[in-house]
């Protein structure tokens, strides 16, 4: 098997698990042939993001407004871990993704709408942080 695939459908990991279970399989499968799919449903994915990237694994399956989930799971709430959540979070710890993050917003917005489902994550309901909030730039506040 040249590329693995791990997957956490029921969101049950919490990072060290994530991380110890793509450290195993790192030593059968270099990290450029490793994929991990991130499930959010009880809130742990989006801090599985950052370890997993300092493992090198780069392949980070997400989905749009946290769309999907596992019909044969019950009990699973949600999807997958937000795209527009992770988009963000990586952006504001230095990583240039090259996504236009409100566009991306835009597009889950459409994409809820069209599919009639809530959708999951922080980001596409509050917006992104605003640019004034990047670190080394003095913040006001107008009360």
């Amino acid at each position: 098997m040249d590329r693995w695939v791990l997957a956490d459908s029921a969101g049950y990991a919490a990072p060290p698990q994530m991380c110890e279970l793509a450290t195993a399989a790192l030593a059968h499968v270099p990290a450029g042939n490793l994929t991990v799919q991130v499930h959010d449903d009880r809130g742990m994915g989006l801090a599985a993001l950052l370890p997993l990237l300092e493992l090198g694994i780069h392949d980070i399956d997400t989905s749009l407004a946290g769309s999907g989930g596992h019909p044969a799971m019950p009990g699973t709430q949600g999807g997958g871990l937000c795209t527009e959540d992770a988009v963000q979070l990586l952006e504001r710890s230095g990583v240039d993704t090259g996504i236009d993050l409100p566009r991306l917003i835009e597009t889950a917005n459409w994409l809820t709408g069209e599919v009639g489902v809530p959708g999951e994550g922080f980001v596409r309901h509050t917006g992104p942080v605003p640019s004034a909030a990047q670190p080394g730039t003095p913040l006001s506040f107008t009360w």
